[in-house]
């Protein structure tokens, strides 16, 4: 007898049809037809029948040990559908006893036509044995030849059986497809409606008519589902009829426990609301992952042309949706924690003009103690008399740095926030409000008129009868600004007091409503994303948290790359940031040896009107430009000096401030221009001072090369510039515009709105955030 020779391993396609999980347990008044355990899927339990089909060989002992081996680990099973063997390598064939050996049938069937256009199933082709056979490439006659003989044999009967029922269900289908859709659609509009009441209703009834769509596509015979699913050109119609379902379940389903979340209790702490919205994220999370995972399978090019583009940009969305809700929760625990939730928390709040702007964002005119606990606040306290209450009990007596000399000769509290890095301002606001006899803080929440502005959005008019005023988000700065400069008792001498009465208010009005949780987070989010409001925290891991997540307004870094930070300060020039429009032209060129020449220029229009209280002043910035570390000044113009004579001059026994000191390194001054040239904060700066009056308008300049070079032995390079904006800027026009080598071509560019001019790069926008492009060039 020959030897015997290694059974071949097949490999296994499957092909399905999908089952349903259930819902999430904060659902409210769920139907019972999804009532199946989580962890469970429903499956379709086979009779012997279908035993047989699915596992054909399970009912026979094979003489051949390895053949019975291969068939325990890998039995064939209708899990998602029917397994068939392809055999991709070759293989040398098995002596198998003729026992089991089952010889071909040689005959034709045909099938009945049956129509599913509800679903996108076509008509059932005619089916021939001779063009099935090519089609599974059967090798092994011996092992799948019983395969074969069941299915000719046995599927008429239950096809034909099912005829009937089958157009049947194709117009239950479409009837309870239809209608499902058409209430998640309404639910959704519930929603952006704040119909709280009406979304849940519509949704529930979208998940009751989606379970019956379920238990219909279940009603179909399994053996036929399976045979649905592998005939050409009908598989992917049928599969996508059966992943839109079930996304659509698993939306309707998440948006449930959603919508009950938004509808917090004003009983609860804001601690307890955040845990128990982040419970409910952590439930929802994987239907959405799974709404995607569905999304995915569906084949975009099998639905109506109508519908394709629509489709793929519900998917998109759903994409980032979920990709969201995997980062939220990190997000929610954090939040707990910097409320109190794990113990109580103390913050120093800064209020920062920015019509007076300074590097942070504008003059720390005001300040608070924040106590919270769990959420809850225990103390706010607003000194009436704001920042310049800390002078008198200020036990340090250092040199500011020199451009603040132009106002005072020591260095305080309200001029602290010197540094553009908010951490490192930060850190020297706490110890300034040590120094002056505060307490010791958890962190600094550092914001600008802006944030007000947003809120009070929110909130709606704020009535403030004891000033016979009434604030909303159009009159804020200027009521506010009036009232603090102007209108203040000059015998109790609190210029402060009206933010220390309205702010009390506005957060009372927040937190009582709570139906504006949700806008509120996102106005929270989108001042953080602008450098509106910024945080820092003297926790390591909160910081770093903060970092990670844009709050920290830090300066950043682009690691073999080109940086810009253009950085105002205003010093003795009023309230007139607010009508200064800027714009940044940046113009980079890249030399044949691979070095770049930067111009940046910055146009400072000053549109004031005359004879009014706060804006009818010449506007004076100490300007710094911050670069990649070592960049060289070739020249800087269009720059005005101060009159040496309104600098302030220090007592002799003021000392350096030992963090100045530390921070500002390698200081030169370029005789030309006079322009201060340090290395600061892993950059260099160069900073001189533009005086801009009403009506004028300033243009000044910065001609630099930059410390790195592009050309290597690559035939590739790439060019990247970060352009970060300064908090308290509303939106600054920036433009740049970039030259190449002609014997390089551009062959990448993000983002696409670059425009490509022959060796001429240019792109325009604003810096109403950081802003972030490049492009690769070839040789």
């Amino acid at each position: 007898m020959p030897r015997r020779k290694k059974l071949a391993q097949s490999k296994p396609i499957l092909i399905s049809f999908l089952s349903e999980e259930t819902q999430s347990p904060h659902v409210l008044n769920l139907r019972e037809t999804l009532a199946e355990p989580l962890a469970k899927a429903a499956e379709w339990q086979p009779n012997a029948f279908e035993r047989v089909l699915s596992q054909p060989l399970s009912s026979f002992k094979s003489p051949a040990t390895e053949v019975e081996d291969i068939l325990e680990e890998k039995p064939v099973v209708v899990e998602e559908g029917l397994f068939f063997s392809s055999d991709d390598d070759e293989e040398e064939e098995t002596e198998v006893s003729s026992v089991h050996r089952w010889k071909m049938p040689d005959f034709n069937f045909s099938w009945p036509r049956i129509s599913l256009s509800a679903i996108s199933w076509p008509q059932f082709p005619w089916i021939s044995w001779q063009i099935m056979q090519p089609a599974f490439a059967f090798k092994h006659a011996g092992l799948y030849g019983f395969v074969l003989f069941a299915l000719v044999l046995i599927l008429p009967l239950p096809a034909f059986s099912t005829y009937a029922s089958l157009r049947k269900t194709q117009n239950q289908i479409t009837k309870l497809g239809t209608e499902a859709f058409g209430h998640l659609e309404k639910g959704q509009s519930a929603l952006l409606a704040k119909d709280i009441v009406g979304a849940t209703k519509d949704l529930q009834t979208a998940l009751d008519l989606f379970s019956q769509t379920q238990k219909e596509l279940k009603g179909i015979n399994p053996v036929l589902r399976a045979v649905l699913s592998i005939v050409p050109g009908v598989r992917q119609k049928y599969l996508n009829g059966e992943h839109l379902m079930m996304a659509g379940t698993n939306l309707s389903v998440a948006a449930l426990p959603l919508i009950q979340a938004a509808d917090i209790s004003p009983e609860k702490s804001l601690s307890e609301q955040l845990d128990g919205f982040g419970a409910v994220l952590a439930q929802v999370a994987p239907r959405f992952k799974a709404v995607v995972s569905h999304l995915e399978q569906v084949d975009a090019g099998a639905l109506p042309k109508a519908e394709q583009e629509k489709f793929l940009s519900v998917r998109e969305k759903v994409k980032w949706l979920a990709s969201d809700l995997e980062k939220i929760q990190p997000l929610l625990t954090n939040l707990s924690i910097i409320l109190g939730g794990d113990g109580p928390k103390r913050y120093l709040l800064i209020f920062q003009n920015d019509t007076e702007l300074r590097p942070t964002g504008g003059f720390i005119g005001s300040f608070a103690l924040l106590d919270v606990d769990k959420g809850k606040i225990k103390r706010l306290d607003l000194p009436g008399g704001g920042s310049y209450q800390m002078q008198g009990a200020l036990k340090a007596a250092v040199l500011p740095p020199p451009p603040l000399q132009l106002l005072k000769a020591r260095w305080e509290f309200q001029d602290a926030n010197w540094f553009p890095d908010f951490p490192t301002s930060a850190k020297k606001i706490m110890w300034f409000y040590e120094k002056g006899g505060g307490p010791t803080v958890d962190g600094v929440l550092a914001f600008d008129t802006r944030l007000f502005v947003d809120l009070l959005k929110i909130t709606g008019p704020i009535a403030m009868p004891e000033y016979d005023l009434t604030v909303d988000e159009n009159n804020f700065v200027a009521v506010t600004q009036k009232q603090v400069e102007i209108d203040y008792d000059k015998t109790e001498n609190k210029p402060k007091q009206f933010l220390a009465d309205l702010a009390p208010k506005v957060i009372e009005k927040l937190l009582t409503n709570t139906n504006e949780f949700l806008p509120l987070l996102g106005v929270l989010n989108q001042n953080l994303n602008e450098r509106h409001l910024q945080m820092y925290f003297s926790n390591h891991d909160l910081e770093k948290f903060s970092i990670a997540s844009g709050w920290a307004g830090e300066l950043k870094d682009n690691p073999q790359g080109d940086y810009l930070a253009v950085i105002n300060t205003n010093i003795a020039g009023g309230k007139t940031d607010g009508v200064i429009k800027q714009t940044i032209n940046h113009q980079a060129k890249i030399e044949v040896d691979g070095s770049i020449v930067n111009v940046v220029t910055i146009t400072r229009e000053h549109q004031g009107q005359p004879g009014d209280v706060f804006t009818d002043w010449q506007n004076v910035s100490y300007l710094r430009l911050y670069a990649p570390e070592g960049s060289q000044l070739i020249k800087a113009d269009g720059f005005t000096y101060p009159e040496e004579k309104l600098f302030k001059v220090a007592e002799k026994w003021y000392k350096l401030d030992e963090d100045l000191q530390a921070i500002e390194q390698e200081q030169t001054i370029d005789e030309t221009s006079g322009t201060i040239i340090t290395k600061e904060l892993d950059k260099t700066s160069f900073g001189n001072w533009v005086m801009t009056k009403p009506g004028q308008t300033t243009t000044v300049s910065f001609t630099y090369r930059l410390p790195l070079k592009l050309l290597n032995n690559s035939d590739y390079l790439s060019y990247s510039l970060l352009a970060q904006k300064q908090a308290g800027r509303v939106a600054d026009g920036f433009f740049s515009h970039i030259s190449i080598p002609v014997d390089w071509q551009v062959v990448w560019r993000d983002p696409a709105e670059i425009d490509l001019n022959g060796n001429q790069l240019n792109y325009s926008t604003d810096l109403k955030e950081d802003r972030y492009f490049g492009f690769v060039m070839k040789r």
